[in-house]
């Protein structure tokens, strides 16, 4: 009904779903820790898919469109969680009789945060997730994500050092009774300190690095399989120059050489 309602008032706007917080039910699982039989009534990426393709064969005359995928990914580890996901709903969609090359649209993911990672990095730590985060998005190419959006809290409370900047504002409480949407989490309050000066973050100093590269064209690069380092290049004939970014999604250092 909802997609109904959007394409009989204006075609033009794009409908997607499901906004999954990980890209298969699979994953969904293994981070819950849940045994099969307790997520039987699940609904993510697979059963949204599956069931949208289930519709329109049975309504041909009242078929919908999927004109995007929307998931997010907080089981970002390893060098190919990224590809892994998008490589799952091509498959997935193809399996289903739409496109595989349907845009993928990830928004909300917070570098580096997973269920069994949940400890607070430094500052340059989560500035380097990242780069290479947005690194590997970008090596996606044509089969990647269309576009991503990354949640920048501004804030260093809940989420410590995860800000791109920090903007001065009063100490703010959250909280509310159970059963009502303010006491979603059990009813506990939540007090936000006050923040008392705008600060950027390393995580800034990324961002205007990574900009800098958009004037250029991709070239190709290639590296050992097995490396943690990420890469990315860029030409510009304009300033008749090569700029490579390398990133290092490990936890110890690497030597890299160009």
């Amino acid at each position: 009904w909802s997609w109904r309602g959007v394409k009989r008032a204006d075609q033009t706007p794009k409908v997607g779903g499901p906004m999954a917080a990980v890209y298969s039910t699979e994953l969904a699982r293994a981070i819950s820790g849940l045994e099969p039989e307790e997520t039987e009534e699940w609904w993510v990426m697979d059963e949204f898919i599956e069931e949208l393709a289930r519709y329109n064969r049975k309504n041909p005359k009242k078929a919908v469109t999927l004109d995007e995928v929307i998931w997010q990914d907080y089981d970002w580890k390893e060098n190919s969680r990224l590809m892994d996901g998008v490589q799952h709903i091509r498959k997935i969609l193809k399996a289903n009789g739409f496109s595989a090359d349907t845009p993928q649209v990830l928004v909300g993911w917070n570098t580096d945060y997973t269920a069994d990672n949940p400890a607070p990095k430094s500052f340059l730590e989560h500035a380097n997730y990242v780069a290479a985060n947005i690194v590997e998005q970008l090596n996606l190419g044509k089969e990647g994500i269309a576009r991503a959006y990354l949640w920048p809290f501004d804030w260093d409370h809940e989420y410590p050092n995860i800000a791109v900047v920090t903007m001065p504002y009063p100490e703010q409480t959250y909280g509310g009774e159970a059963g009502t949407w303010e006491g979603e989490f059990g009813g506990d309050t939540q007090t936000i300190p006050a923040v008392t000066k705008y600060c950027k973050r390393p995580k800034y100093a990324v961002l205007e690095m990574l900009k800098s590269l958009m004037p250029g064209r991709f070239v190709s690069l290639d590296w050992p399989e097995w490396s943690t380092i990420a890469a990315i290049g860029v030409r510009d004939d304009g300033q008749k120059r090569i700029s490579v970014v390398l990133v290092n999604e490990g936890d110890s250092a690497q030597v890299a050489a160009i």
